[in-house]
């Protein structure tokens, strides 16, 4: 069953490039938190530096987020703080920005411990508090046809000394980027050490959609994936993306850690298509985003499938695919799908709740993870969000379920 999703899953993908890369070229990439893209229904580049979405905010990004919180900062009597209207420095020429997230959360699986009298009890893993990111960002507008973008990745040990210091291997803990433009509606070249426009870019490291049931603690691409290379991307028409690169994927065979797939010398090229049909009505509009990507290097493939519905200010509804397969013959095989729905009751109070499933298929055995999860996104004031969440995680081995929560302070 899972071999034939995936004959499915491929064919999709192969007809919907053919389609995409026969009507134009090259194109932006989603998202962050692409639940804001389909309730804002704006594409996730004009909220972020980061031309493939992510990281650090444009002034638009910044600014809708400042007046995002139960109480405002004016209602408070910090006007100063209130008036503050974008995130820029030197006329707006150099933008900064940061995110730092604290998780309170069990790391870790189960165990089985005796007593004396050799009664067995289950012991869950501790709660611990684990400093997620700390990570600033920094935009030049160096040119109204050049602009330069960087972000660095602190480590479990980058205060203590080690400046590089990735928690996974094949991690990077920097991005740099120039992105070239030279009229408002060129194409977008962009050249550096970047994340490749691989599906959509979720904020959330827990999610399934890229891991490996398998091996949870070593996903091929990991968080704050970077590598060298270049990539164009264009946008003809508000509805239609698309996107295509090539790069020197060095930290993609690092984290894959085996020649025989992939050498460290080898190349990778990117392609992905995204459509963004909008429905205007009298009364409700619908966004939407259909579409998938195709990294591949050397003996490792991976395929992205995503469909996004949403109405303006009200909600959204997010499936995607995620399939990779290794080896000369193709014998280590992963198929993630993910189903996320998202209510608005306020601008600062969502509402959140997504089932997974990952699958690894390898050496002839079959490892399955199952992922039910249950929480909300919380702005009590502007730039700080909370989200309590309630997990359950069932793999081969263990059941788990814990109540989480996570402190993010972003500017």
């Amino acid at each position: 069953m899972m071999k034939s999703m995936m004959m499915m899953l491929r064919t999709l993908l192969l007809c919907v490039i053919l389609v995409g890369t026969t009507s134009a070229f090259f194109a932006n990439t989603a998202s962050a938190v692409p639940r804001m893209s389909l309730t804002a229904g704006t594409p996730c580049s004009a909220c972020h530096l980061n031309v493939t979405g992510g990281g650090g905010r444009t002034e638009l990004g910044w600014s809708s987020m400042a007046t995002t919180g139960a109480i405002t900062y004016d209602k408070m009597g910090l006007d100063a703080v209130h008036n503050m209207h974008h995130n820029g420095f030197g006329e707006g020429t150099v933008q900064l920005g940061a995110d730092v997230r604290i998780q309170v959360a069990k790391l870790g699986q189960p165990t089985v411990e005796f007593d004396d009298q050799g009664q067995a009890s289950v012991v869950s893993p501790d709660r611990r508090v684990i400093p997620m990111q700390v990570q600033p960002y920094i935009g030049v507008y160096a040119k109204d046809w050049l602009k330069l973008y960087g972000t660095y990745a602190a480590g479990p040990s980058t205060f203590s000394g080690n400046f590089c210091d990735p928690t996974y291997p094949g991690q990077s803990c920097f991005a740099a980027s120039a992105n070239i433009q030279p009229t408002y509606t060129s194409p977008i070249l962009k050249v550096g050490h970047f994340r490749p426009a691989i599906g959509i870019r979720h904020d959330d490291h827990t999610m399934l959609g890229l891991g490996d049931a398998s091996q949870p603690r070593q996903p091929a691409i990991a968080p704050n994936y970077a590598d060298t290379g270049a990539e164009m991307t264009y946008s003809p028409t508000f509805w239609f993306q698309t996107s295509v690169g090539g790069f020197w994927a060095r930290n993609l065979a690092e984290a894959i850690a085996d020649e025989a797939i992939l050498d460290p010398n080898s190349p990778a090229v990117i392609g992905k298509v995204m459509f963004q049909p909008r429905f205007e009505g009298e009364k409700l509009t619908v966004t939407s985003w259909l579409g998938s990507s195709l990294y591949w290097a050397g003996r490792y493939r991976l395929e992205n499938y995503f469909l996004g519905l949403g109405l303006l200010d009200k909600g959204s509804l997010m499936v995607e695919a995620s399939r990779s397969d290794r080896g000369q013959e193709a014998d280590w095989n992963t198929l993630n799908i993910m189903t996320m729905l998202s209510v608005q009751l306020r601008e600062w109070l969502i509402l959140n709740g997504r089932v997974e499933r990952a699958t690894t298929e390898k050496a002839g055995e079959e490892f399955v993870t199952d992922a039910l999860v249950i929480g909300a996104e919380i702005f009590p004031v502007p730039y700080i969000e909370l989200r309590p969440e309630y997990r359950i995680l069932r793999t081969n081995n263990y059941s788990l379920g814990q109540h989480t929560i996570q402190v993010h302070f972003f500017f």
